[in-house]
């Protein structure tokens, strides 16, 4: 059985073009609909262009739908979509709603040093539903992975892993106008009460592709990753990632209990995307000036971000990310364990200029730092600031 949907006014310039999304909405209501196949052809007039055929239940949510859609990312033009339903069962139960078809164009330039959510409509984006899954042997979901590319800064996908088993979920997100350039910083914005403490990010990695590149293209993962500043940061929430050394089409974030204990949920609001530039305004100078975005091309450095020695499963930095946004009244935080003998450090990059005192030196650089008055003396004199 198939229905075809035809556009009548897309003839010569006006038909859709390659790299268009074409698909149809519809429910498969029919018992053992497991066993179902669906197929979406395109057209060009009567000329068959391409397909793809699936099982009849992998039809993907699309954000701002309520049905599901089947539908292929196109390489040529069209001006026809025809759903075809294969079954083996009697009594087939199929409501079929409407064509989805969607152009993408490309983004506005990023602005420098601001981290940008990469959502529609002004990111050309979807849900890569091939990279998006879980495995393992345990329990483990990715649900609402469609929120991910919505602009409503509290909408969320959410990727759940339950404790007793290694398991790894994941979720990848496609943009269809060509490679961001390396030299992005390229990451998501997420939230996990598990997660708050950058030393916890071992079970976390993301990963980049690019179309017709075999394999992953780039791949950071626990402590080599960077926290993102700026406008996007709240509280409890990180911008996760790492400036890319290689162009990319497709970036992905995978979480995984390596050590067999449970991570809850890992709430996913946004892939972030951020160009670094040189600063603006430059430094004047005997002028003290925060080393933050979008001033500045500053992240934490995670690699020199965290706690070690004495009691530091018990010790933790906090928020490290808001040292680098332009809130001035935000802040991050290390916190020590009473009595541990423990270190805690914390860092930042930046990610366009080197500063050579030799060459527009000398500078001053330091922490705007706030401690308890009774402690501060002490504190002070096991407190190092480093190059």
């Amino acid at each position: 059985v198939w229905l075809e949907i035809r556009d009548a006014a897309a003839i010569g310039s006006q038909v859709y073009p390659a790299g268009s999304f074409a698909g149809i909405s519809y429910r498969d209501l029919t018992e053992a609909a497991a066993a179902n196949t669906v197929k979406i052809e395109t057209f060009l007039d009567a000329v068959s262009q391409e397909s793809i055929t699936q099982s009849s239940l992998l039809a993907s949510p699309i954000v701002g739908l309520v049905n599901p859609v089947a539908g292929i990312y196109t390489t040529k033009p069209f001006n026809r979509v025809r759903i075809t339903f294969t079954s083996l069962a009697l009594g087939v139960n199929l409501t079929v709603y409407n064509a989805i078809i969607t152009k993408y164009a490309a983004a506005a330039p990023l602005v420098c040093n601001t981290p940008t959510a990469a959502t529609l409509p002004a990111y050309p984006v979807s849900v890569n539903y091939a990279r998006t899954n879980v495995s393992g042997a345990g329990v483990a979901t990715v649900t609402n992975a469609e929120n991910v590319l919505s602009n409503v800064p509290t909408d969320h996908a959410s990727l759940a892993i339950q404790g007793g088993f290694v398991m790894t979920a994941n979720l990848s997100v496609k943009h269809h106008t060509g490679p961001i350039p390396a030299g992005t910083f390229a990451g998501f914005r997420i939230q996990n009460t598990t997660l708050l403490d950058v030393t916890a990010l071992g079970g976390l990695t993301i990963n980049t592709y690019k179309t017709g590149v075999a394999g992953v293209r780039e791949t950071f993962s626990g402590s080599t990753l960077l926290l993102g500043g700026g406008a996007l940061t709240g509280s409890g929430i990180q911008t996760v990632g790492f400036v890319t050394g290689l162009d990319f089409d497709e970036i992905q974030i995978s979480i995984s209990n390596l050590a067999g204990i449970g991570l809850g949920e890992t709430m996913v609001y946004n892939v972030v995307l951020q160009q670094f530039c040189a600063a603006d305004p430059a430094l004047v100078c005997n002028v003290p000036s925060p080393w933050i975005a979008p001033r500045f091309a500053a992240t934490v450095s995670s690699p020199n971000t965290g706690i070690s020695g004495g009691a530091a499963i018990n010790s933790q930095v906090i928020n490290a990310d808001a040292l680098v946004d332009d809130n001035l009244t935000n802040f991050a935080e290390i916190s020590f364990a009473a009595g541990a003998l423990t270190n805690g450090f914390i860092a930042v990059k930046d990610q366009f200029t080197d500063y050579d005192p030799a060459n527009g030196g000398p500078y001053f650089v330091g922490f705007d730092i706030e401690m308890p008055s009774v402690l501060s003396a002490g504190m002070l004199n096991g407190t190092r600031v480093e190059t």
